[in-house]
């Protein structure tokens, strides 16, 4: 496997697409990939590139595969009213929108996925940053 890496790594404009085009930080159930872009995430140690893996935000523009810029939060900072967030449960990568107090939901017509309370175990990791929201102008 190592070997496989080494070779496509060596095609550079190739090794790059590959690495967007396959989740490198994903699992099963997850909504949401860490992408590992040197060049963004090195210039930026509070922002970070997500792949949308699922369509739980698909009524807000969001879909599979379109990548998104977030800011990681703080310790104890909350994100803004409905905003659009990261958040870690149990291992899993989701993203949701924040309803506060305490409530993160899905908003989507295609796929039912749970809401989520505020509880132990819920960590917001990251929040959308304000260029990647999704224009809602119609054509």
């Amino acid at each position: 496997m190592e070997s496989a890496r080494r070779f496509w790594r060596a095609l550079s404009p190739i090794w790059l697409f590959h690495e967007m085009t396959l989740p490198p930080r994903a699992a099963v159930g997850d909504d949401l990939a860490l992408l590992e872009l040197p060049s963004l995430s090195n210039a930026n140690e509070s922002v970070r590139s997500y792949r949308v893996l699922t369509p739980v935000l698909s009524d807000l523009g969001f879909y599979p595969g379109q990548v998104l810029t977030m800011r990681l939060l703080g310790k104890h900072e909350a994100p803004d009213a409905f905003a659009i967030v990261a958040v870690s449960v149990g291992g899993r990568l989701l993203l949701r929108q924040f309803v506060p107090p305490a409530l993160l939901i899905t908003n989507s017509r295609q796929v039912l996925a749970p809401n989520l309370p505020m509880i132990e175990n819920v960590v917001i990791i990251a929040t959308l940053a304000p260029t990647n929201a999704p224009s809602h102008t119609s054509l």
